[in-house]
């Protein structure tokens, strides 16, 4: 079965290219991701790089990395796909947030034609 750093450092062989690759993508020092990747380290490497390192290569499975299940990685196509959902839904309650901002202003400006309807109705009266 292996641990997760073995299953790690085999998607960096066979998808990557190589460490210094991935530590350029991921934005950190490529001996610190040696380090923290070491093959005979028995600890496993930080939260962080884990983070990054799916973020940077979204195909790379987490069931594959961390349980020994699957396949090492997912289509890119359903992965980009699942990022496209997200930010639209990100999009999507930002604008309602300002869809319910502008209501809200809407619905004042109402109120304060109410108030000038009924100081000319009184002024006529």
């Amino acid at each position: 079965m292996g641990s997760a750093i073995s299953r790690l450092l085999r998607f960096v062989q066979e998808v990557v290219g190589d460490k210094k690759t991935l530590a350029d993508k991921i934005g950190v020092n490529p001996s610190s991701l040696t380090n923290w990747l070491g093959e005979d380290k028995e600890g496993s490497p930080r939260l962080i790089v884990i983070e990054k390192i799916l973020e940077a290569y979204p195909e790379l499975s987490v069931e594959y990395l961390f349980r020994d299940n699957g396949p090492m990685t997912i289509d890119r196509k359903e992965s980009t796909g699942n990022r496209d959902i997200l930010e639209l839904e990100k999009q999507i309650n930002s604008l309602q947030s300002k869809i319910s901002e502008q209501e809200q202003e809407l619905l004042e400006v109402y109120r304060k034609l109410d108030k000038i309807r009924e100081e000319i109705d009184k002024s006529e009266i």
